[in-house]
């Protein structure tokens, strides 16, 4: 199970500052099932502070809703649109490396493609059981981040 090796190596990388015992403590405490896992990455996201926080929550919210894989590209611009601009402001794009280290290791950049995409099919599956918890609100900011977009 690669995938919740992978979930394991995001969560103590996130604890890389403390001490020797402490990374030994978090190995015992790291969690034994993939929706555990994703709980705990949920958390590391929801204890960044407020402005990497709305990102992180952003991009999950495009990359889970959207009909079909985005490119990094309109992920940056669906991230950079701001309600009531009258022009995309360039100074907002993010780069990969950026938007990716806000989600805690749920999303990744394909480099064959160029598209954004959750990490693992599954992920998708626990975002559709969470959707109430994580994203209730994000319809409507989908859907007026579109509008501004493109009028």
């Amino acid at each position: 199970m690669f995938l919740l090796a992978r979930l394991h190596i995001e969560s103590l990388a996130s604890a890389a500052s403390l001490t020797i015992k402490h990374v030994r403590q978090k190995l015992q405490e790291l969690p034994t099932t993939l929706d555990a896992s994703y709980d705990n990455a949920m958390q590391r996201i929801t204890d960044q502070e407020e402005d990497h926080r709305k990102l992180a929550f952003k991009t999950l919210a495009w990359v889970t809703h959207a009909f079909r894989p985005l490119s990094l590209r309109e992920l940056q611009h669906a991230l950079a649109v701001e309600p009531g601009d009258s022009e995309l402001d360039e100074d907002l794009l993010m780069d990969a490396p950026s938007i990716t280290a806000l989600c805690a290791g749920l999303v990744i950049i394909d480099k064959a493609t160029g598209n954004v995409n959750l990490v693992h099919y599954s992920t998708k599956s626990y975002f559709e059981n969470t959707r109430q918890k994580y994203f209730a609100a994000y319809h409507a900011s989908i859907t007026l981040s579109l509008a501004t977009y493109l009028t």
